[in-house]
């Protein structure tokens, strides 16, 4: 099927401080194959809320369509899912309608980068006659629903369904991924930011704060030193944010004024859409990651400049690993290009 989509290459910079060991962390980035968006619609299928559409016991869509090694199904959970939308239906679904949720969309940047993409797609795609289908249980994350309230969508025009339930739909649509999570079209990441800026108020204006985003309340991925670091950084005029303290539209207020920010690996740095062209974001990393490099790429996406800085890790799994900073190495990256900026 993707092969028959239109599509275009997306080009990006490599890091502003990149050293020579260090290219091959970043150099199969450069080039991306972006799929334009589509819009799919089908009649009379079932719908199982986990993002999954049947029709005459054979899926039509899964969560993940654009195919990745990582995300493939088993025969078996076909075999499982089949048996969900023709024993275990829920109820029908009698109003056209929309998905854009697949079995990751709940988390910070999934839901910003991968779900909101596909909406604000959807409505440049076709009318607003259809509703919105979401997991009950989204209601409990406040970014959803204050970023739904940005676009248009409350309780009147979304269908809240039950998750890991089945639904007969009359009509469903649908806009498919068009690229693999950690990757994005550009111009559609953009024009979706500067709608969420504009519908929150929020106008382009120049950029002088300096941030620094902590994890020190998280579960996993933080700074083993941080105490050390923020001390760096307060000299250096950062200031110290958490973000899960903000509403959706304050984070949309604050990176728009930010001129620096810098953060480990982690769901705040996807704040850096809402931070104005020509910015700077320096990430802090697992040392030899080529793996990882969601953040590298949305900046370049969002034109911004990026910058990096290795550390050890307690963990080689950098969506779980703690990182230590060495203090002198840090300071010398933020005086390096921090100051003169």
């Amino acid at each position: 099927m993707e092969n028959c989509r239109a599509f275009h290459i997306e080009y990006r910079q490599e890091p502003i401080n990149i050293i020579e060991k260090d290219k091959l962390l970043f150099k199969h980035e450069y080039e991306y194959k972006c799929y334009e968006p589509i819009l799919k619609i089908y009649k009379n299928t079932y719908f199982n809320s986990e993002g999954f559409i049947y029709q005459f016991f054979r899926p039509v869509i899964e969560p993940f369509c654009i195919k990745n090694k990582s995300h493939k199904k088993s025969n078996l959970d076909t075999i499982k899912n089949i048996f969900k939308c023709y024993l275990l239906k829920q109820g029908d679904l009698n109003d056209p309608c929309f998905f854009i949720h697949d079995v990751w969309f709940e988390g910070y940047f999934h839901w910003n980068l991968d779900a909101l993409p596909r909406l604000y797609c959807f409505l440049q795609l076709q009318s607003t006659k259809y509703k919105l289908i979401l997991p009950k249980y989204s209601q409990q994350f406040s970014y959803i629903t204050e970023s739904l309230a940005l676009l248009g969508f409350n309780n009147n025009n979304c269908i809240y369904v039950d998750y890991s339930r089945v639904y007969y739909a009359k009509e469903i649509a649908t806009c498919p991924p068009f690229t693999h999570t950690g990757n994005y079209h550009s111009e559609v990441i953009r024009s979706m930011t500067k709608q969420l800026k504009t519908n929150a108020g929020v106008s382009s204006q120049p950029a002088n704060r300096l941030i620094y985003v902590s994890r020190k309340n998280a579960k996993k991925r933080k700074i083993i030193n941080e105490e050390e670091i923020s001390g760096i950084l307060q000299r250096l005029g950062f200031e110290i944010i958490e973000t899960d303290n903000l509403s959706y539209v304050e984070q949309i207020q604050l990176f728009n004024s930010v001129k620096w920010l810098v953060s480990i690996h982690g769901a705040g740095l996807s704040n850096m859409i809402f931070m104005n062209k020509g910015c700077h974001v320096l990430e802090l990393r697992n040392k030899d990651d080529k793996t990882n490099n969601c953040y590298f790429s949305l900046a370049s996406a969002v034109g911004l400049h990026y910058y990096y800085l290795e550390n050890n890790t307690d963990n080689s799994n950098t969506n779980v690993g703690n990182l230590f900073i060495d203090p002198q190495k840090f300071e010398e990256v933020l005086q390096k290009y921090v100051v003169i900026t």
